[in-house]
């Protein structure tokens, strides 16, 4: 598998535990395990960012331990798939789904007695993932439940099976290319089972036949909002249907105006049969017309007790003295208790043939501070308690609203929904905002009406009123991108006159004012609506052509305010840059005859010289600079070779133009401190060649038959070494030094082959050391040597 380097085919091998995962069967048919979603590429390393304004957009809490919510979140560059977590008390993560979208419906937050948050909240973590399985560490967001344990019995009922997993799908109103029908229901969840997004139905069905009949007495069906889709997708009518015996289509449950991401119902009635259908009339408000049915699923009763109630089908109105409890069984016994471990009820009803309830003049007083609802089907158990917030008696507070954008005080209406649903029209907030008075409790608020430009994505915003605290909601919302850019330049276009362009581009540009306006003066329809505006109304000013005259007036004018900029803030050469093109100009403006384009081009330059303006650089300190130069200047030259008296001229020379530059930058100013800290070491003195003048002239001629032949070979070649030195320029005073010891040695060294004269070698001796201590500064060379040969 994959290629090798030389494109050939390759094995690769894998490690045989990898995943952890194994599959068996201990029966002897024949097993068929099916993979997917499978894919090898190289992987990279790297960080990948967290989501930003992640946010629970909308809660349904079923029971004190289990609830629904709607999130959505901003997208991140370079992510696949975000993947979605509760994180429990112990800080262990539990996966509740992922998705490529923004939005997601975590359909099951649960909690236990265990794991549980003491503030009644469960954080949910949202991580980013790359291509490469580069996660991000995580955004959290706090889901509150609005109730504490104590809120519902804990339900310990196992679930039901699902009879409807891999059942065969026998037929479907409609298919396309892009996402045919499956071949059995619960295959691949990720996909949908009836009609894909392509298809552009209002409705349709699909049927199944179970594997032999089956008792069905449940029915979920999750819709597009529960795979990430907008709640305009969800499907609204629909029914479930069987075969009966006749081979006729039944209704078994009819679901009309449904707005859920999930339908989770129970029938009227159990149904025992092998074919069964769902029918769509209605695939939901959406312009897309598409049927979205992420899942079906059928479940036998399987209950020893009647499924507990859920919060939401619990109504209380409190004003009214009315509860009222929906979505049961026809005919379900309905009973409300004041506490959780009351086992006589309050109130007892039963459920019409709609499977509703209502309690009417309840005294509310007669309940504590929630009251608990079961329900019970025929033939079965009495459910587990739920409970919804007593608020009869509940302290009213003082709460502030106060709705901004941006900075400035924003006048809005909208209305206050509890946690009972009960819409309270408090009005709306002025530029000083609203105080009022609502009784302690959770509620949503939705704005009704904004002005016109004001982003607004039209969800809840919760809040909660707290006895004995400071109650305050601020709203902080913003202008649509380029809204008010907009109206800026459409006030800005309105001073173009007619008289100073062609009627063409003037004529483009009125129609664009006109448009822009309209479109200001409406609510955006889409996140990009002003900026396209704006981008229209902008082309047809760029779009605008001069008269010749008003031409020069604005290139007169551009001069003016080119000619108000200081020499002294600039670099020479930008400086003398924008002169030369004001002269430019100026010039063009002289000529009697010219063209639009002269003038354009001129006012061009000119505006591409002030472009190129170089701020003049700070002065850089250059005290260091100076009192540097003064030690070296304060050198004796005169003691140095002439490279060295060279070496420092030219340092000094650069040293005093660097501190006479206003714009020498700090970088040539450390440089030359560089220079000037270390020239002392490179320079070098003038040497002393008297020590070899005197003895080489002192020496004279020797015949050099009076010696050895191997002392005078010694001799000989130190004197001309000596002669060497003295003539070479760029000897240094060591090597004259090393010169002399060398030819002194060698002198005194000489063998005579005879027997010397008396006191010869003496007298020589004594010679060079009388000649050694002349001072041959005071005479000329040549009467030295005079007096050496004379002598």
């Amino acid at each position: 598998m994959g290629y090798a380097d030389n494109r050939s085919w390759c094995t690769c091998r894998q490690n045989n535990l990898c995943g952890k995962y194994r599959v068996s069967n201990a029966n002897t048919e024949t097993l068929n395990l099916n993979v997917g979603q499978l894919s090898i590429d190289s992987k990279t390393t790297g960080s990948l960012a967290n989501t930003a304004n992640a946010r629970v957009d909308e809660t349904l809490v079923k029971d004190a331990r289990e609830a629904s919510a709607r999130l959505s979140w901003d997208a991140v560059e370079g992510t696949d798939v975000y993947e979605v977590y509760q994180v429990n008390k112990d800080g262990k993560e539990v996966l509740l789904g992922a998705t490529p979208n923004t939005t997601f419906y975590a359909d099951k937050i649960t909690r236990t007695d265990a794991n549980a948050k003491a503030d009644d909240t469960t954080t949910i973590r949202i991580r980013t993932l790359d291509a490469s399985n580069n996660r991000s560490d995580g955004k959290d967001i706090t889901f509150e439940w609005g109730v504490s344990l104590d809120g519902s019995d804990e339900n310990n009922e196992i679930a039901p099976v699902n009879v409807a997993l891999n059942a065969q799908v026998t037929a479907v109103s409609f298919e396309n290319d892009a996402e045919p029908k499956i071949q059995s229901i619960g295959w691949n969840k990720e996909r949908e089972i009836v009609n894909g997004q392509r298809t552009n139905k209002k409705s349709g069905f699909m049927d199944i036949k179970l594997s032999e009949p089956q008792r069905v007495s449940g029915w979920r069906v999750e819709h597009a909002e529960y795979g990430g889709e907008a709640n305009n997708m969800n499907t609204v009518d629909f029914s479930l249907q069987y075969k009966d015996e006749n081979g006729q289509w039944q209704i078994a449950k009819a679901i009309k105006g449904n707005t859920k991401a999930v339908t989770d119902v129970l029938l009227d009635t159990p149904i025992t049969t092998q074919e069964w259908k769902l029918d769509v009339t209605n695939s939901g408000t959406s312009p897309w017309g598409a049927i979205r049915i992420y899942e079906w699923q059928m479940f036998d009763g399987g209950f020893t007790k009647t499924p507990m109630v859920s919060q939401y089908q619990i109504k209380a109105d409190f004003e009214g003295k009315k509860v009222t409890v929906s979505e049961v069984e026809a005919k379900a016994t309905v009973r409300l208790y004041d506490a959780i471990t009351a086992t006589e009820a309050v109130l007892t009803g039963v459920a019409n043939d709609k499977g509703v309830v209502t309690f009417e003049d309840v005294d509310f007083t007669k309940f504590g501070e929630r009251i608990y609802v079961t329900t019970q089907n025929e033939g079965i158990e009495e459910s587990l308690k739920n409970s919804i917030q007593n608020y009869v008696g509940r302290k009213s507070e003082n709460m502030y609203i106060h709705a901004y954008v941006g900075e400035m005080g924003l006048n809005t209406t909208f209305d206050v929904i509890d946690a009972m649903g009960k819409v309270r029209n408090l009005g709306g907030t002025s530029d000083s905002g609203l105080n009022t008075q609502l009784p302690v409790g959770t509620y949503d608020l939705v704005l009704t009406s904004i002005p016109v430009g004001v982003k607004y994505d039209g969800l809840p915003i919760p809040f909660t009123v707290v006895e004995g605290e400071t109650n305050e909601l601020i709203i902080r919302l913003n202008y649509f991108d380029n809204y008010e850019a907009l109206g800026l330049r459409i006030y800005q276009a309105g001073s173009f006159k007619e008289a100073d362009y062609s009627r063409s581009s003037f004529a483009t540009l009125k129609a664009a004012i006109e448009t822009a306006k309209v479109i200001h003066q409406n609510q955006a329809i889409e996140d990009n609506t002003y900026t396209d505006a704006l981008s229209a109304l902008n082309e047809a000013i760029d779009g605008l052509v001069p008269t010749v005259d008003k031409a020069k007036r604005d290139l007169g004018g551009a001069i003016k305010n080119a000619e108000k900029l200081k020499e002294k803030d600039y670099s020479k050469a930008t400086y003398a840059n924008l002169v030369a093109s004001i002269t430019d100009a100026k010039a063009v403006i002289a000529t009697e005859n010219a063209t639009l384009e002269m003038i354009q081009d001129a006012h061009t330059a000119l505006n591409n010289a002030i472009d190129a303006l170089e701020a003049k650089p700070e002065l850089i300190d250059k005290k260091e600079v100076v009192a540097l130069l003064n030690t070296v200047e304060a050198l004796d030259q005169d003691q140095y070779n002439e490279a060295s008296q060279a070496l420092l001229e030219t340092l000094i020379n650069d040293a005093k133009a660097i501190i006479a530059d206003d714009e020498a930058t700090q970088e040539t100013v450390d440089a030359i401190i560089v220079r000037l800290q270390t020239i002392e070491s490179q320079l070098i003195k003038k040497v002393d060649k008297s020590l070899l003048v005197s003895p080489i002239a002192a020496i004279g001629d020797i015949d050099a038959t009076q010696y050895t032949e191997a002392s005078y070979e010694v001799f000989k070649t130190h004197l001309a070494n000596a002669k060497a030195v003295l003539e070479n320029e760029a000897a240094t005073q060591v090597e004259i030094n090393e010169a002399y010891e060398a030819l002194h040695k060698a002198f005194t060294g000489l063998v005579d082959v005879k027997t010397p004269q008396a006191d010869s070698i003496a007298l020589l001796k004594q010679k060079l050391v009388d000649a050694k201590a002349i001072e041959t500064d005071k005479y000329t060379q040549e009467t030295v040597l005079n007096l050496e040969t004379t002598d």
